[in-house]
């Protein structure tokens, strides 16, 4: 049976691998959204095809309200 110093070493050990797996995780995570921006970006170039950023902040929002007041309605 390990010792209690033995525990505490593996599962320190286990808690920086699990923090470096998420670490990993995540820069993929980012790369890929990334890389999938830049292609975005690419064919708005090559097709000319693009939605201002204001349409598109104030459609979210819109649906975000949407959203907000149905939840509000469910709530009571």
């Amino acid at each position: 049976m390990p010792s209690a110093d033995e525990a505490t070493e593996y599962r320190r050990d286990a808690d920086l691998r699990d923090r470096r797996r998420a670490s990993v995780q995540r820069r993929r995570a980012q790369a890929e959204f990334v890389a999938r921006g830049l292609r975005s970006r690419q064919e708005a170039h090559r097709t000319g095809d693009y939605v201002e950023a204001d349409v598109v902040v104030s459609e979210l929002q819109r649906k975000l309200d949407a959203a907000r007041k149905g939840a509000g309605k469910s709530r009571r």
